[in-house]
């Protein structure tokens, strides 16, 4: 099909949904060439010339992302850098190329940027690789974030945050690809690593994305290792959604939206008849009122040049509800069943002893907890109860009798640490009667 293409190349949806862009990068040129995927077969490539000119076998190395929004892509040059670049899924061009990394930037020296990747937002990439550090002498490893929802390269440039920098080591620790997760977490592979690194909330900006280095394990019990690469596959397999915010607050709930590229307008369903006319929405952020606390379904028509489809998530509005209840004295018995019964189905568990289960069977006196999180608001309640298991009292008012009238009857309930209420209202622990009757 093409022969002297780079080792970036990435895919991604058609505007109309069906079909696939392949994007690969032309060796010794600045050429993009997007391959149309039909069910008619492989098409003639769109060939967009923008950017850096991709020169030497090393540099042609190194990862290539087209965002989730499909308005954007960014290519690792390695020693060359990081382009970043207008796409259009529509057409297939791609335009406006720009150098993130000027040429005096540190970050190009060493081996260089190797994986790049957008977050879920589409309003941030991060950048990873090697570089050589002059004034330690050292190669170290880096992972930066970038805001490119800015309006020129300059401010993008600017936005930079160092998400992390190896300066503790004497050789580098070979970043290699990032790679989105479809439960929304962002990966990075390590070569020769027993493990791969995890940005926890890629969304979000500055240290507060939570990249924890070597978080997952990799190797289990078959000795692997991790190597620059991880799989890659059409981007749009993890299709943009929507974010909300608010759900741990309360029924009132703010959705957002970033649109893609060719989508021209949008509309919400609340999944919430009973809200009557503020139900459905048209603007890209919007804020709802449920009408109740509950688990509601929403949905997102993006109508599009191409078409229209429909994003769903399940929300719940209102946070987690539960208790465990007030704290409770146990006579007689040798367990007792704790039952949150928390609303929804999406619930996590984590009581005071580690486990994870729905319900906790209790056999001792003590102060039990558990803790509920909902995973589709992330929100988490504890609740707590103090449980005292206790042994029904031992004694006997003896058999009934039958006494001369006027003769006392001592009826004696003596029990270590008793409180008594007898029928006659006394509360010793023995009573004397004269009168015919039943006792308790």
């Amino acid at each position: 099909m093409r022969t002297l293409v780079c080792e970036k190349l990435t895919a991604v949806k058609h505007c109309n949904g069906r079909d696939i862009w392949v994007i690969v990068h032309a060796f010794n040129s600045a050429s993009f060439l997007s391959f149309p995927v039909t069910s008619a077969g492989v098409g003639t490539p769109v060939i967009s010339t923008t950017g850096t000119v991709v020169t030497g076998s090393d540099n042609s190395i190194g990862c290539m992302k087209v965002s989730p929004n499909g308005r954007k892509i960014a290519a690792a040059h390695k020693r060359l850098g990081v382009d970043l670049l207008d796409f259009d899924n529509s057409t297939g061009i791609v335009s406006n190329g720009q150098p993130l990394l000027p040429v005096a930037d540190p970050y190009r020296s060493g081996r260089g940027a190797y994986g790049v990747e957008f977050s879920p937002s589409s309003k941030l990439l991060y950048v990873s690789g090697d570089y050589f550090n002059f004034s330690t002498s050292k190669e170290n490893s880096y992972l930066l974030q970038y805001n490119v929802q800015l309006p020129d390269i300059t401010s993008v440039r600017a936005s930079r945050f160092i998400v992390y920098d190896d300066q503790q080591h004497w050789y580098a620790e070979n970043f290699g690809t990032l790679q989105n997760g479809p439960d929304g977490k962002m990966y990075l592979a390590e070569m020769s690593q027993p493990a791969i690194s995890v940005i926890n909330h890629p969304n979000t900006m500055g240290a507060a994305c939570n990249f924890v280095k070597a978080q997952f394990q990799t190797w289990h019990n078959a000795g692997g290792i991790s190597m620059y690469g991880l799989p890659g596959f059409v981007q749009s397999y993890l299709s943009s959604t929507f974010s909300f915010r608010g759900a741990c607050n309360g029924t009132v709930l703010s959705f957002d939206y970033e649109r893609g590229a060719g989508e021209i307008s949008v509309k919400w369903d609340f999944g919430d008849p009973a809200s009557g006319a503020n139900n459905t929405a048209t603007a890209d952020s919007v804020q709802h009122s449920f009408s109740t606390p509950g688990i509601y379904t929403v949905k997102l028509v993006r109508f599009t040049s191409c078409g229209q489809d429909t994003i769903s998530r399940q929300v719940n509005a209102g946070g987690t509800t539960f208790t465990l209840g007030q704290d409770t004295l146990l006579c007689g018995v040798s367990q007792y069943t704790l039952n949150p019964a928390a609303i929804g189905a999406n619930n996590v568990y984590l009581w005071q002893d580690g486990t994870k289960n729905a319900t906790f069977t209790a056999a001792n006196s003590g102060l039990y907890w558990v803790q509920v999180t909902d995973t589709l608001s992330g929100c988490s309640k504890r609740d707590s109860i103090a449980l005292s298991f206790k042994p029904i009292p031992q004694f006997s008012l003896g058999p009934d009798q039958n006494r001369c009238s006027g003769n006392i009857v001592s009826l004696n309930s003596s029990v270590t640490g008793g409180i008594y209420a007898w029928s006659n209202g006394t509360s010793t622990a023995s009573i004397q009667v004269n009168n015919s009757g039943t006792y308790w």
